[in-house]
C-alpha cells in the first residue's frame, strides 16, 4: 500500500469510527423501521439492485455509485431506545409505584366498580412482578460492574452489560407495554411512557409525589443517560474487539428538540434524521399496526402538538422535524419491501462515511437555498423560507416570512423603545397612539411581576399579533405583521418584473397555509415540495380541489449543516483516485516540442549521413591502397 493510499484510507476510517444518528418523526412515520434496518447486516437489508447499464437518469447513476460503495462499508448499528432509557428510570422505583402511576393515569377509563379497579391493579402487578424483580437485579449487577476501574472489568462482564442494556432491557420494555395494553386496553402505553418522560425531564425520577420539587435543571436527564449509553458502547467495543469495530449508533427516537440540540452541540458526527410520510399513510399504519381508531390517533397528535405543559420537558415533534439534518420519505406500508426508504438510507450512510461521493439532487439544492433564506426572517415566532423554480429547477424567486420592505421586523423592535419614543419609525401609528394597545403593552411587559433582570442583555421584542389578539380576545391570523415566505417569493417576481411561473415548483421549509395555498393554486404551481405539513385544511380543502391540483411531495434529503458536511469532498475526487491507484497519464508533447524534436533529429541525421559519406570515402581509399 502506497503512502497516498494509506493516507486516504486513514482519513475515511476516522470518519466511520464514530457515527450517531438520532431518529425523529410523528407516530407511525417509521422510526422503529429505520432503526431495525440499521441494526441488520448488509445481506439482511436487501438493498434494491442498481442499474448496471442504460441508466434512465442521473439519479440511478448516483444510486449505483452509492450501492457499490456502501456494500463495501456497511456496518451494523447499536440501537439505543429512548423507551429503554425510561424503563431504567422505572427500575429505580418499586413495582407498586409503577402500578399506581399507570392506574392513576387511566382515570378516564376507570370502572365505576372499585373492586374491579383493584382487581386490575393486582392483575397488572402479578403479570409484571417476577420480570420486574429479575431485571432490577440484573440492572444492579451491571451498575456495580461499571463502577469498577476499566482495567478491572473483564471481557465477560462487558458482554453481560452489553446483553442487558442493548438486548434484554428492550424485552422488558416490550413486556411492560404489552401488560399495560392487556390490563388497561383503553390506555395507550406510549402515553404512559410519554408522561414518565416528562417527569424525568423535570423531577429526575419516573414517579413523583406532591412533595417533590421539580427543576428545569433536569431537562437533559434523558439525554445525559443516552450519552452514558453512547460512551458505554464505545467502551464495550474497545474491550471486545480491540479497536477493530466502529461505534455506529442509532437513537430511537428523539422527540424533544432540546435533547436533539444536546447531541448536535456535542458531536460533529451526530445527525438528526427525520422519517416523514403523508398523513393518510401514517394514519393507516397506526390503524393497522397498533389497532388505533381515528379518535385515538387524533388524541396522540393533540397531546404531542397542542397540549404542551412546557416546551422544555414535553415532546415537540414538529420542532424536531424542523431542525433535522436529514429527511427521509417513507411512503410504503404493509409488507412492502421499503425499497425507497432503504435507497435513501444507503445514500446518506455512504455520504456520512465518504462526503462528496455524489452530488446533491435538484430538490436538495433548491431546498437548501430555502433553508438558508429562512434565516433572514425577523419573525420571533417561526422562521420559514421558500423558493420558486420553473419545471427544470431553475430558481426564479426566493422568499422568507418577514415584514414588508421598509418596515422593521419584530426581532429588531423593542417594547422599551416603544415607550421611550426613541425609535418611532419602527412602530405604526396604531402602536404609537392607540391607548388600549399601549395599556396592554405596559400591563404585559412592565408590570410588577415582570422579571426584566432575566433578560441578561436580550432585546425585549414583542409579537404584535399576540398583543392585538389578547385585546380582541380571539385568534386572528390577519393581525400578523409578516408576509408569509411563499407569499413573499410570489411578490418578488411581480415586484422585479420576473417571468411567469405557471407549471413551476414551490419549495417551502414548512408547508403552505390556506391563503398561500390559494395564491399558489392561482399562479398555476404544478408541484409543492415541503418538509412538514401545516396543521390546517390547506391541502385537503384548497390544493386537492378543482382541475389543476398541484402535486404535493414530502421533501427528502440533507439540508442545513448536513448539506455541507455530506456533499463537501474532503479531497478532490480526481486526487483521491490518483493516490489510491497511482494514476499516471502518458506525457504527450506539444506540437512545438514535436517540431523542435524533429528538427534536432533531422539535423542529427544529416550529420550522420555526412559522417557516413566520409567513412565510405575513406573505405574506398583504403581499398585502392590495398590493391
Amino acid at each position: 500500500m502506497s503512502n497516498g493510499s494509506q493516507g486516504i484510507h486513514t482519513i475515511y476510517q476516522e470518519r466511520s469510527k464514530f457515527v450517531v444518528i438520532g431518529l425523529t418523526g410523528r407516530a407511525g412515520s417509521g422510526c422503529s423501521t429505520v432503526a431495525n434496518i440499521l441494526t441488520q447486516d448488509f445481506n439482511q437489508v436487501k438493498l434494491p439492485e442498481p442499474f448496471r447499464s442504460n441508466f434512465p437518469k442521473n439519479s440511478e447513476r448516483k444510486y449505483t455509485i452509492v450501492y457499490d460503495y456502501i456494500s463495501q462499508h456497511w456496518q451494523k448499528f447499536y440501537k439505543i431506545s429512548v423507551a429503554d432509557i425510561i424503563t431504567l428510570f422505572i427500575l429505580d422505583e418499586s413495582v407498586e409505584k409503577l402500578t399506581d402511576f399507570i392506574h392513576t393515569n387511566s382515570i378516564e377509563t376507570k370502572d365505576d366498580n372499585k373492586d374491579n379497579e383493584n382487581d386490575k391493579k393486582e392483575l397488572f402487578k402479578q403479570k409484571i412482578n417476577s420480570d420486574y424483580d429479575k431485571y432490577k437485579e440484573e440492572r444492579n449487577e451491571c451498575k456495580e460492574i461499571l463502577k469498577k476501574d476499566e482495567q478491572d472489568i473483564t471481557k465477560e462482564e462487558f458482554e453481560k452489560c452489553d446483553n442487558f442494556y442493548f438486548k434484554t432491557l428492550g424485552d422488558f420494555t416490550c413486556s411492560i407495554k404489552k401488560t399495560i395494553t392487556e390490563v388497561y386496553p383503553d390506555v395507550r402505553e406510549d402515553k404512559i411512557y410519554q408522561l414518565i418522560g416528562n417527569n424525568i425531564r423535570f423531577f429526575d425520577k419516573a414517579f413523583v409525589t406532591n412533595t417533590d420539587n421539580g427543576s428545569y435543571h433536569n431537562i437533559y436527564k434523558i439525554a445525559e443517560k443516552i450519552n452514558t449509553f453512547i460512551k458505554l458502547i464505545r467502551r464495550i467495543i474497545k474491550k471486545k474487539n480491540n479497536h477493530q469495530q466502529n461505534a455506529m449508533i442509532v437513537i430511537d427516537a428523539i422527540k424533544n428538540p432540546f435533547e436533539a440540540f444536546f447531541f448536535q452541540d456535542r458531536y460533529s458526527a451526530f445527525y438528526l434524521m427525520s422519517i416523514n410520510t403523508g398523513d393518510d399513510t401514517r394514519i393507516k399504519r397506526l390503524q393497522e399496526q397498533k389497532n388505533l381508531n381515528k379518535e385515538q390517533i387524533k388524541n396522540i397528535e393533540e397531546s404531542s402538538e397542542f397540549k404542551k405543559l412546557s416546551k422544555f420537558i414535553t415532546e415537540d415533534i414538529q420542532k424536531c422535524i424542523e431542525i433535522s439534518d436529514i429527511h427521509l420519505n417513507n411512503p410504503q406500508q404493509g409488507n412492502e419491501d421499503r425499497s425507497l426508504l432503504k435507497k435513501q438510507l444507503a445514500q446518506y450512510l455512504a455520504l456520512i462515511i465518504h462526503p462528496g461521493l455524489i452530488t446533491p439532487s435538484p430538490t436538495e439544492r433548491c431546498m437548501q437555498i430555502a433553508y438558508g433564506a429562512k434565516l433572514n426572517s425577523g419573525c420571533i415566532s417561526r422562521q420559514v423560507g421558500a423558493v420558486i423554480t420553473d419545471q427544470n429547477y431553475s430558481i426564479k424567486a426566493v422568499g422568507w416570512n418577514d415584514t414588508p420592505a421598509g418596515q422593521v421586523p419584530c426581532l429588531l423592535r423593542s417594547a422599551t423603545s416603544l415607550f421611550r419614543y426613541d425609535d418611532r419609525e419602527a412602530f405604526s401609528d396604531y402602536e404609537n397612539n392607540d391607548q388600549k394597545f399601549q395599556d396592554t403593552m405596559k400591563e404585559t411587559y412592565f408590570n410588577s411581576n415582570s422579571n426584566s433582570d432575566e433578560l441578561k442583555g436580550r432585546n425585549l421584542s414583542f409579537c404584535f399579533k399576540d398583543v392585538k389578539n389578547s385585546i380582541e380576545r380571539e385568534k386572528n391570523q390577519v393581525h400578523t405583521r409578516s408576509l408569509h415566505a411563499e407569499e413573499n417569493a410570489f411578490l418578488q417576481i411581480s415586484k422585479y418584473g420576473g417571468i411567469g411561473i405557471e407549471g413551476g415548483i414551490l419549495f417551502t421549509t414548512a408547508s403552505p397555509w390556506e391563503l398561500c395555498a390559494k395564491k399558489a393554486y392561482q399562479l398555476g404551481i404544478q408541484k409543492i415540495i415541503y418538509i412538514d405539513p401545516y396543521p390546517g385544511i390547506a391541502e385537503p380543502h384548497i390544493l386537492k380541489n378543482g382541475q389543476k391540483k398541484p402535486e404535493m411531495e414530502l421533501f427528502h434529503g440533507a439540508i442545513g449543516r448536513a448539506y455541507h458536511q455530506l456533499y463537501q469532498p474532503i479531497l478532490p475526487y480526481k486526487d483521491e483516485l490518483a493516490m489510491l491507484i497511482k494514476i499516471k497519464y502518458k506525457n504527450y508533447k506539444s506540437q512545438k516540442e514535436l517540431e523542435e524534436e524533429l528538427e534536432q533529429k533531422t539535423k542529427k541525421n544529416r550529420e550522420l549521413e555526412k559522417e557516413l559519406q566520409e567513412l565510405r570515402s575513406q573505405n574506398d581509399q583504403l581499398k585502392k591502397q590495398i590493391e
